[in-house]
């Protein structure tokens, strides 16, 4: 499915169409056309029989994951002193219809993997007192998840927004092995998010020479491992696969580790799904010229 098609359908109200192509998707490639379809319906799209009855699991899935989307539009990237309280109200608005129709769907199936991912996606901002600790368990109870939900749930501890690097690395690392290669790229992740916390976020007198000396030792030897495991992978969903390649390209570039982040640059020949709307494209395409310029 391309993600036009999918703001075509949800516009013109043909729920049923795109239920289907989503029924026929992964869970991660679900996940990925959810977020296009959200970045790209108008802000004043319609979900008139979205939800077409109280155990419309997967009705209240997409009602929560494009709710959230057009809420997340209203405010933009501004930090809250730079939203004025219309956005704001609109934004708050949207939000709590998400969470409700997402814990609604895991009340119904508290074992669907692409609602718990959701879920967990607004928990990163969260409405009421205890509603991360909550998304993680529902996220870990969950099946199926696409490897975005567990992205989401590192996201929602990163130490910047008032997590810690303890439980980021705790999360990371309960991950790794070779039983689900592509979560490997978790501690690519948050070793992006630990240097970069020592770079912008960490006042302390020897926070820049940390990240300066950060990709060395046994953190070069974990993105190594991690990269093997991944690059080895058989038999794995393509939009998960872009996903761990996007975020080892980073952390590997980071790290100096240019050829080896150059095998993960070479697989994404040709994918057109979402994987680099949930980093940011700015962001991916930094580090694809950078290894551009040092091959070509």
């Amino acid at each position: 499915m391309h993600a036009t098609n999918g703001v075509s359908w949800a516009q013109s109200g043909q729920w049923q169409t795109l239920k289907a192509a989503l029924h026929e998707s992964t869970p991660q490639g679900a996940y990925e056309w959810l977020e296009m379809i959200g970045a790209g319906c108008p802000l004043t799209l319609s979900f008139d029989g979205c939800v077409e009855s109280a155990d419309d699991v997967l009705g209240l899935t997409i009602a929560g994951a494009l709710l959230r989307s057009v809420g997340h539009r209203y405010r933009g990237s501004r930090s809250a002193d730079e939203t004025s309280e219309t956005q704001f109200e609109r934004y708050y608005s949207y939000l709590v219809q998400a969470k409700n129709a997402l814990e609604q769907a895991l009340n119904l199936d508290r074992h669907n993997g692409l609602a718990a991912a959701v879920y967990m996606l607004i928990s990163t901002d969260p409405v009421e007192d205890g509603q991360k600790e909550i998304a993680e368990a529902r996220l870990l109870d969950a099946r199926n998840v696409p490897l975005a939900g567990y992205m989401n749930l590192l996201k929602a501890n990163l130490e910047k927004w008032g997590g810690s690097h303890e439980d980021m690395f705790r999360i990371a690392r309960s991950r790794l092995g070779k039983d689900q290669p592509l979560q490997n790229a978790l501690i690519a992740y948050a070793h992006v998010e630990r240097e970069l916390f020592y770079s912008m976020f960490d006042e302390s007198p020897e926070a820049a020479q940390l990240a300066k000396q950060y990709y060395q030792g046994a953190v070069l030897d974990e993105l190594r491992t991690a990269s093997q495991i991944i690059l080895n992978a058989h038999d794995v969903d393509p939009a998960e696969q872009k996903l761990a390649d996007s975020w080892m390209i980073i952390a590997l570039t980071y790290a100096g580790e240019t050829k080896l982040a150059l095998r993960h640059l070479r697989r994404q020949k040709g994918y057109k799904g979402g994987a680099w709307l949930q980093i940011g494209n700015a962001t991916l395409f930094k580090f694809i010229l950078r290894l551009q310029g040092i091959f070509v």
